[in-house]
């Protein structure tokens, strides 16, 4: 596993200006495109929970790393176009 933390991984891998434009949906093809390039297993199920729910808002409960970065996934894809709500 990795010692980074995946918040920390996507928000440099993607580039954002700040932490918080995670949960941008203009962000979101570019999140997932970095997901895809991404092994779920390289980090722990507490840290996909957390991106998530940081993520998504929404909070929900995995068994494995990979269900949780399938649900990532789908939900970014389902959601590019939503409004920003903060």
């Amino acid at each position: 596993m990795r010692e980074v933390d995946l918040i920390d991984e996507l928000y440099e891998q993607v580039g954002c200006d700040f932490i918080s434009s995670l949960r941008n949906p203009r962000n979101y093809p570019a999140i997932f495109v970095v997901l895809n390039r991404m092994e779920p297993k390289d980090y722990p199920l507490r840290q996909w929970l957390d991106a998530v729910q940081y993520i998504s808002g929404r909070t929900e409960n995995f068994h494995s790393s990979s269900e949780a970065w399938e649900f990532l996934k789908s939900f970014l894809s389902q959601n590019k176009n939503a409004a920003v709500s903060d």
